[in-house]
Protein backbone atom coordinates (compact mmCIF):
# COMPACT_ATOMS: atom_id res chain seq x y z
CA UNK A 1 0.00 0.00 0.00
CA UNK A 2 1.40 3.55 -0.55
CA UNK A 3 1.44 6.63 1.58
CA UNK A 4 -0.90 8.28 -0.81
CA UNK A 5 -3.79 5.51 -0.26
CA UNK A 6 -3.51 5.19 3.14
CA UNK A 7 -4.36 8.73 3.58
CA UNK A 8 -1.10 10.05 5.11
CA UNK A 9 0.13 11.93 2.40
CA UNK A 10 -1.89 13.89 -0.25
CA UNK A 11 -0.76 14.90 -4.02
CA UNK A 12 -0.92 17.91 -5.23
CA UNK A 13 -0.16 18.72 -9.44
CA UNK A 14 1.17 21.56 -11.05
CA UNK A 15 3.93 24.61 -9.96
CA UNK A 16 3.58 24.57 -6.82
CA UNK A 17 2.83 20.81 -6.33
CA UNK A 18 3.87 17.99 -4.43
CA UNK A 19 3.68 16.21 -1.50
CA UNK A 20 2.08 17.11 1.54
CA UNK A 21 1.04 15.33 4.94
CA UNK A 22 -2.81 15.06 5.10
CA UNK A 23 -5.07 17.11 7.59
CA UNK A 24 -5.22 14.03 10.63
CA UNK A 25 -2.20 12.54 9.92
CA UNK A 26 -0.81 12.48 13.17
CA UNK A 27 -3.67 10.24 14.30
CA UNK A 28 -2.44 7.63 12.23
CA UNK A 29 -0.18 4.98 14.18
CA UNK A 30 2.88 3.52 13.60
CA UNK A 31 1.61 0.52 12.43
CA UNK A 32 -0.38 2.10 9.85
CA UNK A 33 2.65 3.77 8.37
CA UNK A 34 4.19 0.34 8.28
CA UNK A 35 1.87 -1.07 6.09
CA UNK A 36 2.04 1.43 4.09
CA UNK A 37 5.51 1.47 3.16
CA UNK A 38 5.26 -2.51 2.66
CA UNK A 39 6.70 -3.37 6.13
CA UNK A 40 3.58 -5.41 6.99
CA UNK A 41 5.83 -8.37 7.66
CA UNK A 42 5.86 -11.09 10.65
CA UNK A 43 8.29 -11.45 13.52
CA UNK A 44 9.74 -14.87 11.54
CA UNK A 45 8.94 -16.26 8.30
CA UNK A 46 6.89 -19.29 9.27
CA UNK A 47 3.96 -17.02 10.93
CA UNK A 48 3.00 -16.40 6.94
CA UNK A 49 3.78 -19.88 5.84
CA UNK A 50 0.69 -21.95 5.63
CA UNK A 51 2.47 -24.59 4.02
CA UNK A 52 5.10 -25.21 6.62
CA UNK A 53 5.08 -29.28 7.31
CA UNK A 54 5.64 -28.21 11.27
CA UNK A 55 2.16 -26.10 11.53
CA UNK A 56 0.51 -28.26 13.93
CA UNK A 57 3.61 -29.41 15.87
CA UNK A 58 5.79 -26.30 15.98
CA UNK A 59 6.39 -25.33 19.71
CA UNK A 60 7.34 -22.44 18.91
CA UNK A 61 4.62 -21.15 16.65
CA UNK A 62 2.41 -20.05 19.58
CA UNK A 63 4.92 -18.34 21.08
CA UNK A 64 5.83 -16.14 18.28
CA UNK A 65 2.57 -15.73 17.39
CA UNK A 66 1.93 -14.10 20.45
CA UNK A 67 4.68 -11.78 20.64
CA UNK A 68 3.69 -10.84 17.20
CA UNK A 69 0.28 -9.71 18.33
CA UNK A 70 1.93 -8.37 21.11
CA UNK A 71 3.98 -6.47 19.02
CA UNK A 72 1.24 -5.10 16.36
CA UNK A 73 -0.87 -4.34 18.72
CA UNK A 74 1.37 -1.92 20.87
CA UNK A 75 2.53 -0.26 16.91
CA UNK A 76 -1.63 0.65 16.88
CA UNK A 77 -1.23 2.44 20.10
CA UNK A 78 1.78 4.63 18.96
CA UNK A 79 0.37 7.85 17.12
CA UNK A 80 2.39 9.43 14.39
CA UNK A 81 2.01 12.65 16.04
CA UNK A 82 3.67 11.49 19.42
CA UNK A 83 6.85 10.56 17.23
CA UNK A 84 7.41 14.24 16.96
CA UNK A 85 10.15 15.80 18.77
CA UNK A 86 8.93 18.53 20.20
Amino acid sequence: MELKQSKIVESKEGKTGGYLLTSGWENKSLYDLMVALGEDKHVVGCLGDKTCSRVKSCEMRNIWSKLESTVVNELKKIKLGETENN
